[in-house]
């Protein structure tokens, strides 16, 4: 059931319009950035120097931030996978099929979480269409690993830490109107946590303590050569697979507790109703039987009545 759950929700976001939209803006903004020369533009805190703009640190960069930038795709995509069904009052339905609550949870996630990551082909197809189309001098030959080791270790990861608070959030309160409005806050939260960090001197911790990781790419590159980011890969070490490991306990745990908290509603609702609908009845039962037995007596004494006044006629 697991597996009919993750490829409905999977096939619902991609038929979705919302998918292709959040997927041209993706492609769009970094065929922009890829085709602009001018090495004073900056996009979300990068910009062009004398390296390529294919470069391997480039590319990890823009994918590592991107993936918390795209925060409002994740509340739709992800966190919308099971508030949609108490909006759309279909809940009772699906409750009401032989599903454990594992398989529904872990396949409405899981198939949010695909198409969420899906996106990010945009990227991908945005900096290869826009490098075909500038002079050589500006980019270099293909590299698999630069796009590989950012989607591992940074793309996946920080879409697990997002998607997995999001879901809680829409999950467990059931409307969107709150989760929204953390999200807005989560990106406050971290803003103000960037600057901290920023002003922080043990590089150790600043590293770990930055959920995205976006801290660590800027730490150990900061003193590379134009030639390093031009053919180095995005650097790993034993800190920042510590910090990713921490943070993916961390959504881990968040999804583990949504399991925990959740819970089967229609069923509530329901012996709730059946409760509240057998108390009318036994009141309605209770009504119904002293109004019988009221007008019972009520005949009888009519009827005493009508003899006692049948037999004084005679006299």
């Amino acid at each position: 059931m697991f597996y009919q759950i993750f490829l409905l929700e999977l096939k619902k976001s991609l038929k979705s319009p919302a998918f292709y939209i959040f997927l041209s803006i993706f492609f769009g903004t970094i065929l922009t950035f890829t085709l602009i020369t001018d090495p004073y533009n900056q996009f979300i805190g990068i910009a062009h120097g004398k390296e390529w703009h294919n470069a391997p640190i480039i590319i990890a960069q823009i994918l590592t931030r991107m993936s918390v930038f795209g925060l409002l795709f994740t509340m739709v995509l992800i966190g919308r996978a099971v508030a949609k069904d108490f909006e759309n009052n279909i809940h009772e339905l699906i409750f009401s099929r032989p599903v454990s609550k594992m398989q529904y949870l872990g396949g409405r996630f899981a198939g949010g979480f695909v198409a969420y990551l899906l996106i990010f082909a945009g990227i991908i197809l945005g900096f290869e269409i826009g490098i075909a189309f500038l002079e050589d001098k500006y980019s270099g030959p293909y590299q698999f690993g630069s796009y590989l080791l950012p989607l591992v270790f940074t793309v996946i990861p920080n879409l697990l830490l997002m998607g997995s608070i999001m879901f809680a959030l829409a999950t467990l309160t059931r409307k969107m109107t709150a989760t929204y409005l953390a999200g807005v806050a989560f990106l406050a939260v971290y803003a103000i946590i960037g600057v901290m960090l920023h002003r922080m001197d043990n590089e150790t911790m600043k590293v770990l303590l930055d959920p995205f990781g976006i801290t660590a790419l800027t730490v150990y590159s900061q003193y590379w050569t134009v030639a390093d980011m031009n053919n180095l890969l995005m650097p790993i070490n034993a800190t920042f697979m510590i910090n990713r490991i921490i943070w993916v306990s961390v959504s881990i745990t968040i999804l583990w507790y949504t399991y925990y908290k959740f819970e089967f509603v229609a069923f509530l609702e329901k012996k709730k109703k059946t409760t509240c609908h057998n108390i009318r009845e036994n009141r309605t039962y209770r009504l119904q039987s002293k109004t019988t037995c009221h007008f019972i007596k009520k005949q009888q004494v009519l009827y005493v009545f009508t003899m006692c006044y049948n037999f004084l006629e005679r006299f």
